[in-house]
């Protein structure tokens, strides 16, 4: 069945040298490849990042931080979140099974931080300074300047929703340089992938503008043998401007403003457990999208002593999923159909230092924010099994559940490094942050021959507060070597039930989520720059953790999320670069995650899953890449690359049967190998991933009431090609 998805050799061959390539001037996510790596790039190459929102080296900064250049983005075609999984330190997802598979309900994972989210991310999402409140897997890294990855607690700068770490994402500035470029990409999954950006001054010295575009469309890996389909047919586009202006030598404003809309992809309840194929058989598909929207304005006015930084920024995105909760014919009519509309404005005023004194940095704020989320569910459940379910799961039946949250919150926050002998920083930073929520959840179902009824409709609100502090000591004991020590706090805000199944759980607030992270490190280059190694080991400890459990309210047990949890995470990450000759570049790193409850009481039950696994977490990750790049004519120059991925065996549910029980995930490698053929402007990159052709499972699911288990599996040996022209 997989081959009548494969585009073949001749289409491909066709493809590659078609005419059409100069008049695609949009893009899908990354598809577009820059400059070759230059044989003489080499760690000392400074990579300048922003984790303490300011510019520094990202071997100077003692935080870990994993940071992807726009072009080693570009190289090794990582596209979204999802590509970054086996290649940052202790990175990994975790889903909330219970409301189906949908990537609406998948979070990041930090050195297994987050791993229980069912409600709001413990690993926020940034872009240009400005957090997203809602993480989708496929936000498009096309056209960026660099994505940052911070591990560990970032509390005291960035706020709530960072106990884990976060993800920066930073897009591409315009400067005074005139940049263009398009590209076209092909796979045999017929996929076509395009780009577009062009960028440069309008008035130089004083006015900048870049547009970028993108489009993309997929028939995918997976077939629907029900309906004779393919069941991941999908597509995508975006577009994005950037305008910047210099009025003086002392002010900078950038505004930024773009669109990205994703259709189809749905894998829906997956491929039925051990077929070791890529077919499945729901019985019902729907064609949805995902909208998201974002604007920011940054102003930078260099005040000689300080530098003052305004972001204003408005993120919306809706979203709708849908899925057939017994994953075929088994029990007709079974649905789930979801739609979420969120929205956000936020406003951030900073004030740093400039580096007029060798001895004190510091930085201070005010963080203003309102988010609205809005969520609509309606669905249908036959029992497989020939049992009968209550009259509420008919599909006949019209399920109306709402629920909605206004948040409103402010936040001072500030920190300063103090040396007060050479080569010492000595850093304190702390944050306050004050959050008011309202909620209403609202469930009405008009029932088959019955009419309508009102199940709740509950109106609540609740406050949350918390004062987050860090420190940490930085020693260099020489140019290329520093060593630091680092405590920290983050939080993951509290709030109400998301999926209330009833009126006692509407209304019922939980607290926030304290994570507390111990971490020594180090960050070194030696060899004349020609190895650089990284390093750190930690210990986090989570209090008040917001899992799902089964509460008595007047005497009467409601399953909902409440602080009922301890757990201690240990591990330690490896980061390295390797040039032993020129044009070699070997890269790696591992990372290793124990991870447990300490305690976690069911009330009702009273079973104490403490020493228990947290799901989600693979006890080890790891990656390594070899790059050699070499001249092939005096104006073209060739790149070998092979990657390999690994990703440990790990648990994937919640352990709440019969909606989230738990399932073993096997442990999965990736090989994935590339050449690119760079001459004069042009570039041609031909490509496999998965070159061995694994059948990897990512995750498992389990349709509740219907005894029957599915994975998702990741995609099958991908062959293609994309060429690129930049001028």
């Amino acid at each position: 069945m997989r081959g009548s998805h494969k585009l073949r050799g001749a289409v491909l061959a066709q493809i590659l040298s078609s005419q059409t390539f100069s008049a695609a001037a949009l893009a899908g996510g990354g598809v577009f490849v820059a400059a070759p790596m230059a044989l003489a790039e080499t760690p000392r190459d400074e990579i300048v990042v922003t984790a303490r929102l300011r510019d520094e080296s990202l071997q100077d900064v003692p935080v870990a931080v994993s940071a992807f250049s726009g072009a080693q983005l570009e190289r090794q075609n990582i596209t979204d979140a999802n590509d970054l999984i086996g290649r940052v330190p202790g990175l990994f997802f975790s889903q909330n099974q219970s409301f189906g598979p949908s990537k609406t309900e998948t979070y990041i994972v930090m050195r297994g931080v987050g791993a229980t989210s069912a409600l709001e991310p413990a690993v926020a999402v940034f872009v240009d300074g400005v957090y997203v409140p809602k993480m989708m897997f496929d936000i498009d890294f096309a056209e960026l300047e660099r994505v940052e990855v911070l591990r560990g607690p970032q509390g005291a700068l960035f706020g709530r929703n960072t106990q884990g770490g976060a993800l920066n994402i930073i897009t591409r500035k315009p400067d005074d340089d005139f940049r263009a470029r398009i590209a076209l990409e092909g796979d045999e999954f017929e996929t076509i992938k395009a780009l577009g950006a062009v960028s440069g001054p309008v008035l130089p010295g004083k006015v900048f503008v870049g547009l970028s575009g993108s489009f993309s469309s997929t028939n995918g890996y997976i077939d629907n043998a029900t309906l004779g389909v393919d069941q991941d047919d999908a597509g995508a586009g975006s577009f994005r401007a950037t305008l910047r202006a210099l009025p003086t030598d002392s002010l900078e404003f950038i505004l930024v403003g773009g669109f990205g809309k994703n259709w189809g992809g749905q894998l829906g309840a997956g491929v039925p457990e051990g077929n070791g194929d890529y077919v499945v058989f729901d019985d019902q598909i729907r064609d949805l999208t995902d909208d998201i929207y974002n604007a920011s304005l940054t102003v930078n006015w260099d005040l000689d002593f300080a530098t003052l930084t305004s972001i204003t920024g408005g993120v919306k995105t809706d979203t709708e999923t849908f899925w057939d909760w017994d994953g075929g014919p088994v029990a007709t009519g079974n649905f789930q159909l979801q739609k979420i509309e969120q929205s956000q404005i936020s406003q951030e005023f900073r004030l740093a230092s400039n580096p007029v004194s060798e001895r004190l940095d510091w930085l201070g704020g005010l963080y203003l924010f309102r988010s609205v989320y809005d969520q609509d569910r309606d669905f249908g459940l036959v029992d497989g099994t020939g049992s009968t379910l209550p009259i509420l799961f008919d599909p006949n039946n019209i399920v109306d559940e709402q629920a909605r949250f206004v948040n409103e919150g402010v936040a001072v926050f500030g920190q300063a490094t103090f040396r007060p002998v050479p080569r010492l920083d000595l850093t304190f930073g702390a944050r306050y942050s004050y959050e008011n929520v309202e909620s209403r959840q609202f469930g009405e179902v008009t029932l088959v021959g019955l009419g309508s009824q009102e199940i709740f409709d509950v109106s609540a609100d609740e406050y949350f507060s918390r004062f987050s502090p860090m420190g940490s000591i930085a020693y260099r004991w020489t140019d290329g070597l520093m060593t630091y020590v680092t405590v920290a706090e983050g939080f993951k805000a509290g709030g109400f039930q998301k999926y209330p199944a009833s009126e006692l759980a509407s209304g019922v607030p939980f607290d926030n989520e304290i994570s507390l992270n111990y971490e020594i490190g180090f960050k070194s280059n030696f060899l004349d720059g020609r190895v650089t190694l990284n390093a750190a080991a930690y210990i986090i400890e989570v209090k008040e953790q917001q899992l799902g459990t089964i509460r008595e309210i007047n005497n009467i047990p409601v399953e909902l999320i409440d602080n009922v949890g301890r757990s201690t995470n240990r591990g330690f990450e490896v980061e390295a670069i390797v040039l032993p000759v020129e044009g070699l570049r070997l890269s790696g790193s591992a990372a290793y995650v124990d991870a447990e409850f300490d305690e976690f009481v069911n009330e009702a039950t009273g079973r104490d899953r403490g020493g228990e696994r947290i799901p989600y977490v693979p006890e080890w990750t790891a990656q390594a890449m070899a790059e050699y790049a070499h001249k092939l004519t005096q104006n073209a120059e060739a790149t070998w690359s092979v990657e390999y991925r690994y990703v440990g065996a790990h648990l994937a549910g919640n352990g709440a049967p019969p909606f989230d029980p738990f399932f073993d995930i096997d442990a999965y490698d990736i090989v994935d190998a590339r050449v690119r053929i760079n001459w004069d402007n042009w570039e041609l990159t031909v490509f496999a991933e998965n070159l061995f052709d694994q059948y990897n499972v990512q995750r498992k699911w389990e349709a509740p009431f219907q005894d029957r288990v599915f994975d998702t599996p990741l995609p099958p040996r991908r062959l293609g090609a994309r060429v690129g022209y930049a001028w």
